[in-house]
């Protein structure tokens, strides 16, 4: 029988843009409602820090091949689904790809500001770029019907929401690629609004209906 697991990360806190960032908010609603679900779920808070975000991908990693109980990865669908904040949006938006460049406006948490540099060194120039295997039209085309705002985007930013659906992305190549491309481990980004916009509870209802 096949299974089905979902890890759901959001970030935490960072100035000035978002002392409080409603990714952590839904991820930890949605942390208290795993059992309303009829799959896997596993929600992670992330700090707003280059080595956070790749040791939190690491950790996922390793989750996958843990919770695959010793069967065959092919028999799991495993989707990374990465939360972040984007203050000035009015819908939410899909992130079909990520680049491997960072290009910090402010510093993370930690004071590191990158600027212009590659994420993978071994992936080429800072034009190279990955992308999702999720089919995001029919997403957001679903979406809608089902009464939210979501736009299909080719731009994560440069920061860390780019940052870590990079090497998300990359992860979830790798996975793809030991079970012979069958698309078993799949990632997406997404961006939100702020409450402010897009009140908490619709929010939240559009998560639940994502997953």
């Amino acid at each position: 029988m096949r299974r089905t697991q979902f890890f759901v990360t959001g970030f935490g806190p960072f100035l000035p843009d978002a002392p409080t960032n409603p990714t952590q908010i839904l991820v930890e609603r949605l942390r208290g409602r795993r059992n309303d679900f009829d799959f896997e779920l596993d929600c992670r808070v992330v700090a707003v820090d280059t080595e956070a975000a790749v040791a939190a991908v690491d950790a996922l990693a390793a989750c996958i091949e843990c919770r695959s109980d010793g069967a065959a990865l092919d028999k799991t669908t495993t989707f990374l689904i990465h939360l972040g904040v984007h203050s000035s949006l009015q819908s939410f938006h899909l992130e079909r790809c990520a680049w491997n460049e960072a290009d910090f406006r402010i510093p993370d948490v930690a004071g590191r500001q990158m600027r212009k540099e590659t994420i993978c060194t071994e992936d080429g120039g800072l034009e190279h770029c990955l992308t999702t295997l999720l089919p995001l039209d029919i997403i957001a085309a679903r979406m809608e019907e089902l009464g939210h705002s979501c736009t299909i985007s080719d731009d994560a930013g440069r920061f860390l929401c780019n940052y870590i659906y990079y090497h998300s992305l990359k992860l979830s190549a790798a996975v793809d690629g030991r079970e012979r491309g069958k698309g078993t481990t799949t990632s997406l980004f997404v961006h939100v609004p702020p409450f402010t916009t897009v009140s908490q509870p619709a929010q939240e209802r559009f998560l639940a209906d994502l997953l």
